[in-house]
């Protein structure tokens, strides 16, 4: 009898082999039961008084354009009217694109799409320790920018892959190992096109992930498997791949908490980089050493950039290398209890990164740890769908924007945007 052990190799691989089968069954079942009837994430519909705050534009100038015939919305949104006015009841985010290309109220200075001469952003998500809420925030900083009408995309970079399950999609099921970002990064930059997927918010597409990105961690470093000769310097290749998407305006990477080659190529493609730290001693420490990986891989860059020999790289890499600039570093303070200890260390982080610290921390609030069990956004959710405190929602719905409009509002002074706040 076996009393601690799990018996020979031959039969820990059919237990552990067994119990990813029926984990993945019931990551299933749940799925289909939070997200009934339908099994894919419904797209999320906002009523024509959301419109009016999301748009600032008056509820009946819409209805106007409406009855005029100056709207058109998509087809598919088209069918949910009011049978008496004919007129909609709920919108999608593409339908409230429309209103703002009518309207002239874009992101844009009013326009809905980026000049030519504005380039993308790429922010990063990244902390070495985990459970400081680093796809909790990337997740939800996408969404909203795409409900404030940007167009972005999510790559998901860490392989237990939990921003690929909040929107939707199951690793093993409805991704298969061939549909990962591995091989953009270790064979052909173009094969980012092909991992690309749509969410249920329009503008908002998900590069999504897998365990099968480890293997990019172990391949870029080995010279023998990185493909060097033929792509370059392996720090480079999500820049590169990144390059051949241009059709968005925000790209947000969700980094895994660790220092390996896919954090590294995230931390040096990005324009923008923002540190979760929970107000513990543990997340702080683990900050200092995040830096320290920040400051030895812009000195690594600035040596290949300072490089002239013949084996520094190819003119385009060097031109590469000189956009790896940083135009955006924050730190956000996340899972703020508000308790003594809390408060102790926050004017600990305060007084190391002093302005560098965003303005609002994010409040530690019931309503979140439910949606992310219910595998989703607080976006996601109506206040008539909220189990339990609807206080508690608002709080936490409340705070999330606020931070994310700290975030949008220096994304925008990137560009040169004046940027206020968002209405919703």
């Amino acid at each position: 009898m076996r009393t601690y052990g799990l018996g020979s190799v031959e039969e820990q691989a059919n237990l552990y082999g067994s119990l990813v089968q029926s984990g993945l069954n019931k990551i299933v079942d749940l799925k289909k039961y939070i997200n009934q009837p339908e099994y894919e994430k419904r797209v999320k519909t906002y009523t024509l008084a959301d419109v009016e705050r999301i748009t600032d534009i008056p509820r009946n100038t819409i209805r106007e354009k409406e009855k005029s015939g100056q709207l058109f919305y998509s087809e598919d949104s088209a069918l949910n009217k009011s049978t008496a006015l004919n007129l909609k009841k709920e919108y999608s985010l593409q339908d409230i694109q429309l209103i703002r290309k009518l309207f002239n109220k874009g992101f844009f200075n009013g326009s809905v799409e980026r000049p030519r001469d504005l380039q993308p952003i790429i922010l990063s998500m990244g902390m070495f320790k985990g459970g400081v809420g680093k796809t909790v925030h990337a997740t939800h900083l996408a969404a909203h920018l795409a409900i404030n009408g940007l167009n972005v995309l999510l790559g998901d970079l860490d392989p237990q892959a939990s921003a690929t399950f909040m929107f939707g999609y199951i690793p093993g099921i409805d991704i298969n190992a061939d549909k990962s970002i591995l091989t953009a990064l270790t064979e052909n930059p173009e094969d980012i096109r092909n991992v690309i997927r749509p969410t249920h918010y329009h503008g908002l597409d998900i590069i999504t992930s897998g365990l099968e990105l480890q293997a990019a961690d172990i391949a870029l470093p080995n010279f023998n498997l990185n493909n060097a000769d033929r792509l370059g310097s392996p720090l480079l290749r999500l820049k590169k791949a990144l390059k051949l998407v241009p059709q968005y305006d925000v790209i947000i990477l969700d980094c895994a908490p660790n220092h390996a080659a896919t954090t590294m190529n995230a931390l040096t493609a990005s324009d923008a980089i923002i540190i979760p730290i929970t107000p513990s001693m543990v997340a702080y420490g683990s900050s200092v050493q995040f830096l320290q990986t920040l400051g030895e891989l812009a000195e690594s860059l600035l040596s290949f950039q300072n490089n002239k020999a013949e084996n520094s790289g190819s003119v385009a890499e060097k031109e590469l290398v000189e956009s790896c600039y940083n135009k955006l570093f924050r730190v956000l303070i996340t899972n703020d209890s508000g308790d003594n200890e809390s408060r102790d260390v926050s004017a600990a982080i305060k007084s190391l990164y002093g302005e560098l610290v965003l303005p609002r921390p994010m409040i530690n609030t019931i309503a979140l740890s439910r949606a992310s069990n219910d595998i989703g956004l607080l976006y996601d959710l109506k206040r008539s769908d909220v189990r339990g405190s609807k206080e508690s929602f608002d709080r936490g719905l409340f705070c999330m924007k606020e931070v994310n409009d700290d975030i949008l509002k220096l994304i925008a002074s990137i560009w040169g945007i004046s940027y206020g706040k968002s209405t919703y």
